[in-house]
């Protein structure tokens, strides 16, 4: 299971505030990006690793057509916020999304070659051990299963911060929406999601998080198998948007 004090971090506290996220500028580019590199057919069954409060799901039920999707998370909380947005899509359409309460430092349940499309939007890198690994070999047990779950010539969508994440950039592009009295609750949630991006960018300048140079990373992918890999910077600059191909 994963690290407790991780399952604290990623918690109640910060599912909670989670949606508010959903609201800023660099969040939406960051979604709009990932789209840019979706390709869905009808027939094609999609996994979100760490679906967070549903933003990508959301979008898909909405833009694409697709035959399954599962969406993965290790937080009740953040599985309720999919539920909710659920239960605002036709009957027809939410039937076909599964909700998993998983821990992704453990294998990943499926059959080989089950997936057309994967999509993980800033997840992978934090996990800190994978089937008792740790650091880069925890990465890269992540992303080998994400390769084993995956199609032949499936697709496989992901973002991670940049190597020298800076998110205080990100709440700056955002302050229009921050300030936006419509939406008046951001002036306060908005300074608690920049504390607990600060945490997150300090444990990726400590090794606890894996965010590599794009060189790296592609060294990483290419080993375990994965061609046509393209990256993206996206969320302010801070996030590479990438997309590869078993």
């Amino acid at each position: 299971m994963a690290n407790f004090n991780e399952i604290q971090f990623w918690g109640p506290k910060y599912g909670s505030i989670y949606p508010y996220l959903e609201g800023s500028t660099p969040y939406n580019n960051l979604i709009k990006e990932i789209f840019n590199f979706l390709e869905v057919n009808s027939n094609d069954s999609i996994l979100d690793c760490g679906a967070g409060s549903g933003m990508i799901i959301d979008s898909i039920l909405k833009n694409q057509d697709f035959r399954k999707i599962t969406a993965l998370d290790i937080s009740d909380i953040m599985l309720s916020h999919i539920k909710k947005k659920l239960e605002n899509i036709d009957d027809n359409l939410s039937d076909r999304v599964d909700l998993v309460r998983h821990d992704l430092s453990h294998n990943l349940k499926f059959n080989d070659e089950v997936f057309e499309t994967i999509i993980s939007n800033l997840v992978l890198t934090y996990i800190t051990e994978h089937e008792g690994k740790f650091g880069e070999d925890a990465l890269k047990g992540v992303l080998t299963e994400m390769y084993r779950v995956l199609k032949p010539n499936g697709l496989f969508i992901w973002s991670t911060p940049v190597e020298d994440v800076d998110f205080t950039k990100v709440f700056i592009k955002s302050w229009k929406d921050i300030v936006d009295l419509r939406n008046y609750k951001r002036l306060y949630y908005g300074p608690m999601i920049l504390k607990h991006a600060l945490t997150i960018q300090k444990k990726g300048k400590l090794g606890i998080y894996h965010f590599f140079k794009e060189e790296k990373i592609r060294e990483i992918l290419e080993k375990i198998g994965f061609k046509e890999i393209e990256f993206k910077k996206s969320f302010a600059n801070q996030a590479w948007v990438i997309k590869c191909k078993k």
